[in-house]
């Protein structure tokens, strides 16, 4: 048996008075009469009201039934005795064929209701409930003396295993109904229960554990190898990759152990956190070998096991040891946990440092001990330097507090020990009283997150009825997170599939609802608000991964207390139903129980999780193929540029040389190299744009990588459609040579040559009358140049069809140029100064291109003020790339709207349909009418028959991103639909910008 503070025994001693007197029996045959016949009547509304199925009209029926012979049994308890009912019929033949018929009976009525029927299906179920009655012989009303429950002759066996039947079908029920989204059936079967359980197990003694303390430890030390070993087992193989946070966790910590300060709160998008976490990598890191990603993983799997043997301590001050020790061993095999036990990021230490909060809290509570409030302090002051959700751990133990000054008894306990809380306050606002002073100077930075993320951010008012039907709607969301699905990002979770298994989940609703019950003990009132207040953290915040576990990582504490407590409690009434039988067969199913729970959790994690396409996007798994194909384009001699989207992993996974471009937007000086081959790697998003760059280029080769066969869902992919790694496109640099530069056309007397020009110093060809150039130049920003002729003023300028004297505003990317030079007399040299420079220079080889056509769209950015960016972009694809958007002017704004103008080509005659590949505001519109709209979830789609040829396009796209972190997640494209069946991506060829 747990030992009891000195709360509980002050608190137990007042209850003692208000004992009441040896009741009386409560219901005689009459009652039991009416108590039928009204649970009959419930059954049948049920019927008829639900229009359900035979089968769960039995269901409602048996409930019913359960009900009745709960209420036949009822006690009146008392502090020597209780009185119960001895009403089952001894005779088990006699028995089984009443069940029977009235199962028969009941069935009957269904049918006879479902079939129009009501007059013969009200008859057959009011039989039913009269061959019910007939199970029970209701004269035997007798007082017992008080014992324990596995005593035959107190309650009969039958008795006891019908209640732990009516227990067990209640909250498998209300799971199953969860599963279905079915609130109103989940919430009634949890609460009948939740009231059920409690009444059965309330106030009954149980014998504690026999066994020496000291094997508890030896399991222990057990459960924490076996908790290491899965925690580290194919560490770098799983998850399948490295994650963002993970690649911005190093150079931090490695900035540390270098010895160089690191200020107390990284400011800068998108750490925005305490670096309370790296102080201790870099520790970890010097005390074992170093900053591997391997090794900074090991430091979470040390977490993660500690959290392990600290839930046993934990438990055990609270529930005791049976309880703790089942804690312990289903926290090592917990898939919640396990995923962030092996991610070398901050959340795993949310989960420990609380356990270590609320284990010295309680053992200064149970031993009045000083030190330990002290202790509790320290460790609540601690996790207030680590992710967001360990804020709510201070609130906890306020919130408890306020509990206890409900009670009288509890009210005088806090009087006596208020200098102790002041204590334990003193201590954490010791610990974190740096981070004070940093909120007080930059309290903007310090909240930028939570503000970005909060629920409040939607717009609504929040003291509006709209609001509060949010937060309702977000709170059941979450709470579904548990039972039927998870967020649908593949980082924190397998997508959609809930955190909990069946088995779990069962033992989960029935450890609730058993404390919720006992709500006024303070150790189950405690662990309802620890629940409430970690999914508060995640109910209070929007994302578009919601139901998001990354923010309900305190949750892992009270889910795991509230499924031993359903284990625990269920066991122990079990195993008094008989001693010697349960005491070999309730091993055997804890067993079983544990090995199901520990395959299931294992298949999640360590087979299904790596294989899932979410999970391997959002840990750029494919970066790695990407990484060895640019490792061996370097190893050839190959100049390489990497899109932006492989930025982290290739600059951290190769020494090599790597350079980065944004595919959609070709940067023609960056990619200017005639001594190299050129490789660009790139997305699939991208992939239709390849062929942009293979008329660019001559003898350009598009190379694809693809992965033939994706395991997602226990399914393979179609190999006919397979998921692509990759696109590189190899450049020649010959064709590099051939492309850039301007083609001059020499008019001599007649005769006409061209020479290739390689800069806009355009040598004198003795006799030439004229001299014209067509090509295309690229302007490297967007913003004023200036142009001039020197030695000649008979020249006519024309970029973009317009004719050129001095200064002209030029978007970024591609121009047309036109130039004509009568009577030369002399070398001719055109120079700009463009907005990166404050002289003139002649024009060179990477900004001038030997071609004519320009495809793709202008794209103009604009954010709040009257800040714009023009553009040319391939196609109107985009990508948020990592907090970096694609233009200098929004390099710290997290919103901005897009608009593409230009022209499409309409191939032939017929009826074309357009709409966005995106979640963002946006539209689209031909010749003026609008053919596509989305504004929220709404969405507008129109046809229209288009003439073959050019049409004026214009495409908004509003990207708001809710929270700095998700502004990555933004992707949009331009889809068509002409002749085919299926959408399609729009070709970069049928686009030009005027």
């Amino acid at each position: 048996m747990m030992r009891k503070s000195k709360l509980d025994i002050k608190s137990e001693m007042a209850a003692e008075k208000r004992l009441l007197p040896v009741g009386k029996p409560i219901f005689k045959y009459a009652g039991n009469l009416i108590i039928s016949l009204i649970l009959a009547a419930v059954a049948l509304i049920s019927v008829t009201s639900f229009k359900t199925s035979a089968g769960s009209a039995l269901i409602f029926f048996f409930v019913s039934v359960c009900a009745y012979l709960f209420m036949a049994g009822i006690k009146t308890e008392t502090s020597e005795f209780y009185q119960q009912t001895d009403f089952i019929i001894g005779n088990k033949l006699i028995f089984t064929g009443k069940v029977l018929i009235m199962i028969l009976l009941a069935l009957l009525g269904v049918y006879f209701i479902r079939l129009g029927k009501t007059a013969e299906g009200i008859t057959a179920i009011t039989f039913s409930v009269i061959q019910a009655m007939l199970l029970f012989r209701v004269n035997a009303v007798k007082a017992a003396g008080a014992g324990e429950l596995n005593e035959a002759n107190k309650e009969g066996v039958i008795v006891n295993i019908l209640n732990l039947l009516i227990i067990t079908v209640s909250f498998y029920l209300s799971l199953r109904y969860f599963n279905k989204y079915n609130y109103a059936l989940a919430f009634f079967f949890f609460v009948f229960g939740s009231f059920y359980s409690g009444i059965v197990l309330n106030n009954r003694s149980f014998a504690g554990i026999k066994w020496n303390v000291r094997v508890d430890y030896l399991i222990l030390a057990v459960l924490a190898v076996l908790s290491y070993l899965i925690r580290s087992h194919m560490i770098m193989d799983i998850p399948p990759g490295v994650s963002y946070d993970e690649w911005l966790a190093r150079p931090v910590a490695e900035t540390i152990l270098a010895g160089k300060n690191v200020p107390l709160f990284l400011s800068d998008i998108p750490y925005l956190v305490g670096t309370m976490y790296y102080f201790w990598l870099a520790v970890w890191g010097k005390m074992t070998g170093g900053l591997t990603f391997e090794n900074m993983r090991m430091f979470s799997v040390f977490a993660g096991t500690l959290n392990v043997v600290m839930i046993y301590f934990l438990v055990r001050e609270m529930f005791g040891r049976r309880t703790a020790l089942v804690s312990a061993v289903v926290m090592t095999f917990f898939y919640y946990h396990v995923i962030y036990s092996r991610l070398s990021w901050l959340w795993v230490f949310v989960p420990l440092l609380a356990t270590f909060s609320f284990w010295f809290y309680f053992k200064a509570e149970n031993t009045g001990k000083i030190v330990y409030y002290a202790l509790s302090g320290l460790f609540v002051g601690l996790g207030l330097y680590f992710y967001n959700a360990s804020k709510m751990v201070p609130i906890i133990l306020v919130l408890y507090w306020l509990y206890l000054l409900l009670f009288k008894s509890y009210r005088e306990w806090l009087k006596l020990n208020i200098w102790s809380m002041f204590i334990l306050i003193a201590a954490a606002l010791a610990v974190f009283g740096p981070m004070i002073g940093y909120i007080t100077e930059h309290s903007f930075e310090y909240f930028m997150r939570i503000k970005g993320e909060a629920a409040a951010k939607t717009g609504t008012n929040i003291f509006s009825v709209q609001f509060l039907k949010f937060l309702a709607e977000n709170s059941v969301n979450n709470f579904q997170l548990f039972l039927t699905k998870s967020g649908v990002g593949g980082y924190f979770n397998l997508p959609l599939v809930p955190l909990l298994d069946r088995i779990s989940a069962f033992f989960f609703l029935a450890g609730m609802g058993i404390s919720l019950f006992n709500f006024k003990k303070r150790h189950y009132a405690f662990l309802l608000i620890l629940f409430i207040c970690s999914l508060a953290a995640a109910i209070f915040a929007v994302s578009p991964w919601d139901p998001n576990s990354q923010r309900a990582i305190l949750s892992i504490v009270p889910l795991i207390i509230f499924i031993s407590i359903g284990v625990t409690k269920l066991w122990e009434f079990a195993v008094n139903l008989n001693k010697r039988i349960m005491i070999i067969i309730l091993p055997v199913i804890f067993a079983v129980f544990i090995s199901f729970t520990a395959y299931t959790y294992y298949d999640m994690y360590f087979v299904q999780y790596p294989a899932n396409d979410s999970v391997k996007s959002d840990f750029f798994s494919y970066a790695a193929k990407t990484v060895r194909y640019a490792d061996r384009m370097n190893d050839k001699g190959n100049k390489v540029f990497v899109s932006h989207f492989f930025t982290l992993q290739t600059c951290f996974s190769t020494k090599k040389e790597i350079f980065y471009i944004d595919p959609g937007i070709p940067e023609y000086d960056k990619l200017f190299n005639i001594k190299k081959n050129s490789v660009i790697i790139m997305e699939s998003l991208y992939d239709k744009q390849a062929g942009y760059y293979a008329g660019l280029f001559d003898n350009t080769r598009v190379i694809r990588d693809y992965e033939l066969y994706s395991r997602n869902a226990g399914r393979n992919s179609d190999i006919f459609g397979p998921r692509l790694y990759h696109t590189g496109i190899e450049i020649p640099a010959d064709s590099m040579n051939t492309t850039y530069g301007l083609s001059a056309k020499y008019d001599t007397n007649g005769e006409q040559y061209r020479i290739k020009l390689s800069n806009t110093a355009i040598p004198l060809v003795p006799e030439a009358k004229s001299i014209e150039i067509n090509g295309l130049i690229y302007a490297p920003q967007y913003g004023l140049y200036e142009f001039k002729m020197n030695n000649s003023n008979n020249y006519t300028l024309i970029i973009d069809n317009q004719l050129v004297r001095g200064k002209l505003n030029l978007y970024k990317g591609l121009h047309s140029i036109k130039l004509r030079i009568s009577d030369p007399g002399s070398m001719q040299e055109l120079m700009w100064k463009n907005p990166q420079s404050s002289d003139y220079s002649i024009i060179s080889q990477e900004y001038l291109l030997n071609k004519t056509i320009i495809n793709g769209l202008l794209a103009e950015y604009t954010t709040v003020g009257p800040e714009t960016y023009t553009q040319l972009e391939i196609s109107p694809t985009h990508r948020y790339y990592f907090y970096s958007p694609r233009i200098p002017l929004n390099s710290k704004r997290m919103g901005y709207d897009v608009k593409w103008t230009g022209y499409f080509n309409a191939e032939k005659n017929g009826k074309y349909s357009f709409k966005l590949d995106s979640t963002k505001d946006s539209s689209v519109y031909i010749d003026g009418v609008k053919m596509y709209s989305q504004i929220g979830s709404a969405k507008y789609e129109k046809s229209s028959v288009l003439s073959k040829g050019w049409h004026k396009i214009e495409i908004k796209y509003n990207f708001d991103c809710n929270s700095i972190v998700y502004g990555r997640e933004s992707v949009l494209r331009l889809l068509y639909l002409s002749d085919a069946n299926e959408y399609a991506v729009v070709p970069y060829n049928l686009l030009k910008p005027y």
